[in-house]
């Protein structure tokens, strides 16, 4: 059995209990607290192709601040504020495992009561001890957008705020 194997069946077992996503309730609102490191760059695809009229997210100037992004005239525009309004919290972590695993989860929740709306996860792993000599060929994510099942699952991943949050017709 060649030495990468078993942790590459770790890892598919891993895939196995993260699961699809799931979404167990809907809102339609206009914005959502983005609650991730990325808010200020990659937090702003909500606003130029999700469909929302804002979010807000940490400030990373100031530690007790938030700032309000929106999109005004097809440029985002950014305000302090010194607190969140938002009704929803989307979080986004980032958890690098042993083995040359990272796991990325997704929820989206209610500010007050914290109830849970959506989940998703995605992850990848490198190939681990055999990643040097299997190369491209070890590694391996979930899910598998390449696969037809894995498409399906990796675009509700991406699209889990619009599905849950963005407004209906």
């Amino acid at each position: 059995m060649p030495q990468g194997l078993p942790q590459r069946l770790q890892f598919a077992a891993l895939c196995d209990e993260l699961g699809a996503p799931r979404i167990e309730a809907r809102a339609a609102v206009a914005g959502f607290f983005l609650d991730d490191g990325t808010a200020n760059s990659f937090g702003m695809r909500y606003l130029h192709e999700e469909g929302f009229d804002w979010i807000e997210a940490r400030s990373i100037y100031r530690r007790d601040a938030y700032v309000r992004y929106r999109k005004v005239d097809g440029r985002i525009e950014q305000q302090e504020i010194d607190r969140l309004s938002a009704g929803h919290v989307f979080t986004s972590t980032h958890e690098q495992r042993p083995g040359g695993v990272s796991v990325q989860r997704q929820e989206i929740r209610e500010r007050q009561g914290g109830r849970l709306l959506a989940q998703a996860a995605t992850a990848r792993f490198d190939g681990g001890t055999a990643k040097w000599v299997l190369g491209a060929w070890g590694a391996a994510s979930c899910p598998n957008p390449v696969t037809a099942a894995g498409n399906a699952a990796f675009r509700a991943s991406y699209h889990l705020a619009r599905d849950t949050l963005g407004r209906r017709p």
